[in-house]
């Protein structure tokens, strides 16, 4: 008995199933991470582009308030946020 060989097999049914299901799983976890970061990217690109942003930061750097485009008339107007700028 002392020099029996045990003989491993490679896992098979239910193990493998296991193993080939999860796989999947991440990979269905991993692509829709992919995609949402993929159109987030998009979107911000879209906004950066668009002069409210530069307003917003343009006034976030100068610590005053924004001006925000009247979508009706397209004028800008002074646009007091509660809390904005006090220190």
């Amino acid at each position: 008995m002392k020099n029996k060989v045990v003989q491993l097999n490679p896992p098979s049914g239910p193990g493998l199933a296991v193993k080939m299901t999860k796989q999947v799983l991440y990979a269905t976890v991993v692509e829709s991470i992919r995609n949402t970061l993929d159109c987030e990217n998009r979107f911000l690109g879209e906004a950066v582009a668009t002069e409210d942003f530069k307003e917003f930061v343009g006034s976030f750097s100068m610590k005053r308030q924004p001006f925000i485009k009247d979508a009706d008339h397209g004028t800008w107007k002074y646009q007091f946020a509660e809390g904005y700028g006090t220190n």
